[in-house]
Parts: structure tokens; C-alpha cells; sequence
């Protein structure tokens, strides 16, 4: 009822206001003409009730205005307030990185200059001697496995209860032929991972090859959704790969771009997988798929005796940061499950592998990886 009656004071204020300034202020209406139409229409007192009028309607304006902005500042209030909701939602299931891979979706969906948003988005180009794997990360490998063969040497000469861990990390499964540990990254708030183990009812290369086989890999990993080569380096035995991989609902999948460089040195009987993400200007970010930005991984296979005899141990290394948070009890199963189970399903498609191989098949790999030196 108060607003109808400011409302209609409005209605009358203004039309008094119109009919006095707009059509009897000009220069050319004489000061009597104005006088006169003010004692018609405000009666005797003109001036002063149209000073009295011009004072009313300022009011009433200005309370109206307040009423009007209180109402805006609680609906705009409501409205943020459940956009920050929405956003840390978001934030905590999926992670800030979807935020911005949304803006540059739209950016691009909007930008009408498709080629300069794909120069801007590539201004960093890839370049393979300076972004690829160099030598010294693959000895850095080998060194470390040497390491883990060490440690897991002593325990069973000293019958030691559990196998020694590195400094800064943790045992969480020691087995006869398989052990796992892990360490705290608190950047990240995530962990990495390091894991030993051995087979002896299949060869190397049939392990290797299942590694190197994306189409092959498509096939016994039901999480990967997509996975191809964009690019390669025939001169360094490496390649740029883009991998979507589905993760469980409601979250997105996440896709990872990285460099992977593999050697197969016969001459030391050493075989080293390096892996990590890299932008690419092959590989764009998309709508709907979280990009992985931090991923690494290493991979060091030691035969028994030869590449083409079963029996090896190998040395896997791995860490990713998904962009989201996820509670304690699933990293604790990751260490516990996940780990070994990905280990066995290695395990079970390297078997398929090696009979395929058997009968004639070719592994589909891009780049060859024999060297007869590691540098």
C-alpha cells in the first residue's frame, strides 16, 4: 500500500512538473504568461507551491530510489551468494582449472577470429629439444631403479621384516613381488608413487609393448575413453600423446597432453619409459574434459636375461594432480587396491600381448626406441 500511494504522488508530481517546466520555462513565454499558468494550476501561491512541489518530488524520488535499491542489494545479494555456492561446488568437485577451461571455451566459441585465438592459445610453441625428455631424465630413471634393487636386495639378505623406504616416503604394500611406496606432495596436497615388482611367466617385450600399443591399450583399459599420438619425433624415439580417460560420476573426464620418450638399449638390457605433460598446440584444451597439467611417470624394465625371455623386474614411478579433492579414503584404497589392481590388469594384457605376438602379430608402435648406447 505504500509503495501504490508513492506511486501515484509520483504520477501527479511529475505531470504538474512536465506541464509547468517543459511547455511555460522557454525564454520566449513571458514572465506573466508563466505566473498566470502557475495560479491556474497551483492556485494563488504558485510559485511557492511549485517550490513546495519541486521539493515533495524530490523526495519522493529519492525514497523511492532508496526503496528501490534496497530491493536490488537483497536480490543481487541472494544472487551472489548462490553463485558462490555454486562456484565452490564446482571448485571442490572438479577444480578450479574447469573454471578457466570454461572461459577459454566460451572465448573461443565467441571469438569470430579463430585463427589468431588458436596463435594466442600456441604462443608457447612445443619445441622437442627443449620440452621433449632429454637424456639425463632417462638416466635419472635407471639411477633410481638401481636404487630400489638396492633396498630391496638388503631386506632380503638382512630378512629384514619389511623392505627399507627411501627417505621422505612411505611403504604401504610390500610383497614378495610387488612393493609400493609413496610420499606426500604438499604442493599438491596429492601423492606420488613408486612401485617395484617382478614376473616371471612373460617376457619384456611383451610388457613393453603393451605400454607402447595405444590401440592395443584401448582395448584392455575400459577407463580410457580415447587416447592417439598428435605428434612425432622419429629422431629421439618420442612422441606427443593425448589421453582422455573417464572418471567416476558426476565428475568430468580429464585428458592429459604429454611427451613420451622410450629407449630399448640392448647393449645395457635396459628399456626406460619417460612420460610427462606438456602443452601442445596440437592437443587444445576442451570444453566438458578437465586438462591435467601435473603428470609424470617412468617406467624401467631389467630382463633375467634377455628382452625376448620371460622373466624381468621392473620400476614404475607415477604422479597426476586430477584438479579435484578427494577424501583421505580414496587415496588410502588407491595405495592399497588401486595400485595393485592396475598392476594385475598390466599383468593379464601383457599375457594377451605375448600370444598375439606368438601368432604373428605386429605391435602398432610409431617410433622406433632401439639404441645400441644409452647416452
Amino acid at each position: 500500500m505504500a509503495s501504490e500511494g508513492v506511486c501515484s504522488a509520483l504520477r501527479l508530481a511529475w505531470t504538474r512538473y512536465l506541464i509547468y517546466t517543459h511547455r511555460f520555462s522557454s525564454q520566449n513565454t513571458p514572465v506573466v504568461a508563466r505566473k498566470r499558468f502557475a495560479s491556474l494550476a497551483f492556485g494563488a501561491s504558485g510559485t511557492q507551491k511549485a517550490k513546495q512541489l519541486a521539493e515533495n518530488l524530490s523526495n519522493k524520488v529519492q525514497e523511492a530510489c532508496s526503496l528501490f535499491t534496497s530491493r536490488c542489494n537483497v536480490i543481487a545479494g541472494q544472487r551472489v551468494w548462490r553463485a558462490f555456492q555454486i562456484a565452490a561446488w564446482y571448485q571442490q568437485l572438479y577444480g578450479e582449472k574447469l573454471l578457466l577451461q570454461t572461459l577459454r571455451a566460451n572465448l573461443l566459441r565467441h571469438c569470430k577470429n579463430r585463427n589468431l585465438y588458436m596463435l594466442l592459445s600456441a604462443a608457447g610453441i612445443f619445441q622437442w629439444e627443449r620440452d621433449g625428455v632429454a637424456d639425463k631424465e632417462l638416466q635419472s630413471a635407471l639411477s633410481e631403479m638401481e636404487e630400489m634393487e638396492r633396498l630391496v636386495e638388503h631386506a632380503s639378505k638382512s630378512k629384514a621384516k619389511h623392505a627399507a623406504a627411501p627417505e621422505g616416503w612411505e611403504l604401504v604394500i610390500d610383497r614378495q613381488h610387488l612393493k609400493v611406496w609413496r610420499r606426500f606432495m604438499e604442493d599438491y596436497n596429492l601423492f606420488e608413487y613408486r612401485v617395484f615388482g617382478s614376473f616371471k611367466d612373460i617376457t619384456p617385450m611383451a610388457f613393453y609393448n603393451v605400454q607402447m600399443d595405444l590401440k592395443f591399450w584401448c582395448g584392455w583399459d575400459p577407463q580410457t575413453m580415447e587416447i592417439n599420438v598428435v605428434d612425432t619425433d622419429p629422431k629421439s624415439s618420442s612422441e606427443i600423446i593425448h589421453w582422455v580417460y573417464k572418471y567416476p560420476y558426476p565428475m568430468l573426464p580429464r585428458d592429459y597432453c604429454y611427451v613420451r620418450r622410450s629407449t630399448v638399449n640392448d647393449q645395457k638390457n635396459r628399456i626406460v619409459i619417460r612420460a610427462k605433460a606438456v602443452p601442445h598446440h596440437k592437443c587444445p584444451e576442451v570444453n566438458n574434459i578437465v586438462r591435467v597439467h601435473q603428470y609424470q611417470s617412468q617406467l624401467v624394465i631389467e630382463p633375467v636375461s634377455s628382452f625376448s625371455e620371460n622373466g624381468f623386474s621392473f620400476y614404475m614411478t607415477y604422479f597426476d594432480n586430477p584438479q579435484t579433492q578427494l577424501p583421505s579414503m580414496c587415496y588410502n584404497w588407491l595405495a592399497s587396491t588401486g595400485v595393485p589392481d592396475f598392476v594385475d590388469r598390466l599383468h593379464k594384457a601383457s599375457k594377451v600381448m605375448q600370444e598375439r605376438t606368438n601368432r604373428g602379430y605386429r605391435p602398432n608402435i610409431l617410433v622406433s626406441s632401439h639404441s645400441s648406447e644409452q647416452k
